[in-house]
């Protein structure tokens, strides 16, 4: 069993993002069976969860069980950044889920590259 604690971040559906004191990002999922209230946690709030550590789709998730494995140890309202400073457009967790799709990446573009050198090739030709 790990334990983890730190501020709800980012809650999308199943799927809650806790940044703990030394600034990393830990995805927390909540499966359907596990019968956990979610209603009840929000971005912002100092939340504790105790789960099995889980590897998906190149993701380390913390699988809570039970209700009683997620805490909410404070609800408080998420601070918004001041609006002179722009918040960057993709995080880096987020840029680590993007992951899963790098086969996809990596065959697009030796097909783009295919079509340019064939282009090349039918050019010199003519």
């Amino acid at each position: 069993m790990v334990k983890t604690s730190g501020m709800v971040i980012e809650k999308t559906g199943a799927r809650i993002f806790v940044k703990n004191g030394d600034d990393k990002e830990i995805l927390i999922y909540i499966k359907e069976a596990a019968d956990i209230d979610k209603s009840r946690i929000n971005e912002g709030d100092q939340i504790e969860a105790t789960g099995v550590l889980s590897f998906y789709d190149d993701e380390l998730r913390l699988l809570p069980r039970s209700d009683q494995d997620v805490m909410v140890l404070s609800k408080e309202s998420p601070v918004s950044a001041p609006k002179n400073e722009e918040e960057p457009s993709i995080t880096v967790g987020k840029m680590a889920r993007l992951g899963k799709y790098r086969p996809y990446f990596i065959g697009s573009s030796f097909v783009l590259g295919a079509i340019f050198v064939l282009l090349l090739i039918l050019r010199k030709k003519i």
